[in-house]
């Protein structure tokens, strides 16, 4: 009979025992083989929060050799939940863009928890790759008004050509709501005609909240429709003039449209606008008229 009292057994060998799998997800982290250790990060993935102690292993496979291995441990990451979120913030000045990517979308789902993560965010807003660009919009949109000391970065990225990008600041812009209308504004005067449209989207994504902003809209599109609708001297012909119709272009028409859409968004609070709106229902340009008219109906509460 053995005077030694009862074994005591290891955590580790105990959790092993009574079947949790942790234990082995992390041994297996650190198996030479890649697709063992994919395999494993997929299932901390799936654990969830559950598996949060395993955060600062995952992270440190974002610089394992194996592309591959590098993308997974980044959506593994994303998936451990609240505990992870200082870790993705760190990842967005990863080199491998594909775990940038992982990172922001991760941070994106987080919303408002990710708060503390404010700066590294506005930063990934100029990331060179769209779409990690893209996912930081997202995710200052998801914050609401909290984003709103990032206005000022948010709207040096409409300076892109991408319309992704683009929609998703306008969308981010708009959840700040009246803390970025000041400098949407100002944006109206901006010699590019892609990110004066895509400023008019944000007004309008705001909806009545930009109801403050409806002068200088009406104000800017009267100088659009001056700038169409040409009025030159006659020649030889003293204190006469007439009115040239110039051809819209594509750009002209889009802006145009895109700003009586953001007055029809507005809806009833918009009622300054009418006067212009009746005034452009028969413009030479359909597509422009008939925007006029759909947002008339809009400000009368008639749809």
């Amino acid at each position: 009979m053995s005077l030694r009292g009862p074994t005591i057994e290891s955590s580790h060998e105990s959790r092993r025992r009574h079947g949790d799998p942790m234990p082995r997800l992390l041994e297996q982290l650190n198996s030479a083989d890649a697709d063992v250790r994919i395999s494993a990060l997929a299932d901390l993935g799936h654990l969830g929060p559950l598996a949060d102690e395993s955060i600062e292993v995952v992270q440190r496979l974002l610089s394992d050799e194996d592309q591959a291995v590098r993308r997974v441990a980044a959506r593994s990451l994303g998936q451990l939940g609240e505990s992870a979120i200082p870790a993705l913030a760190v990842a967005l000045d990863h080199a491998d863009k594909e775990v940038r990517r992982q990172a922001i979308w991760a941070l994106a789902r987080h919303g408002i928890k990710a708060l503390g993560s404010l700066a590294a965010i506005g930063k990934a807003l100029s990331d060179v790759d769209a779409r990690t660009a893209s996912g930081a919009a997202q995710a200052l949109a998801n914050m609401g008004p909290r984003a709103a000391p990032l206005v000022p970065e948010l709207l040096a990225a409409f300076r892109s050509t991408n319309l992704i990008q683009c929609r998703l600041i306008a969308k981010a812009l708009s959840a700040i709501g009246p803390a970025a209308l000041p400098q949407l504004v100002a944006r109206l005067e901006m010699p590019n005609p892609f990110v004066r449209r895509e400023v008019a989207v944000a007004l309008g994504f705001m909806g009545p909240s930009a109801a403050p902003a409806v002068a200088a809209i009406v104000a800017h599109l009267r100088r659009c429709t001056v700038e169409v609708r040409a009025t030159l001297p006659v020649q030889d012909v003293r204190d006469t003039r007439i009115t040239v119709i110039r051809p819209a272009t594509a750009e002209t028409i889009d802006e145009r449209a895109s700003l009586i859409d953001a007055l029809a968004r507005i809806g009833p609070a918009a009622a300054e606008a009418r006067e212009y709106l009746l005034a452009t229902l028969n413009d030479p340009d359909r597509v422009v008229g008939q925007a006029a008219a759909q947002a008339l109906l809009r400000i009368m509460g008639w749809n």
